[in-house]
């Protein structure tokens, strides 16, 4: 279900944005790592894994799957 909701927000971010979500966020690389090796701020990386947090959040949300675990 994340995965599927990854997917489905992955148009609407850029490719480094997505790439720092990713490789900090499904990978868990160490943010400070994925800042050096993508060559932006350790803030930045932050920052683009919780606004793609929030949004596959939503998406899930959107299709009534927040109470799937919940039953």
């Amino acid at each position: 279900m994340i995965m599927w909701a990854a997917e489905r927000i992955r148009g609407e971010m850029s490719e480094a944005a997505w790439r720092a979500f990713w490789q900090a966020g499904v990978e868990g690389r160490p943010p400070k790592e994925v800042a050096e090796a993508l060559g932006m701020s350790l803030g930045s990386v932050y920052q683009y894994k919780s606004r793609a947090v929030v949004r596959i959040r939503r998406e899930i949300e959107q299709f009534g799957w927040e109470s799937a675990g919940n039953s």
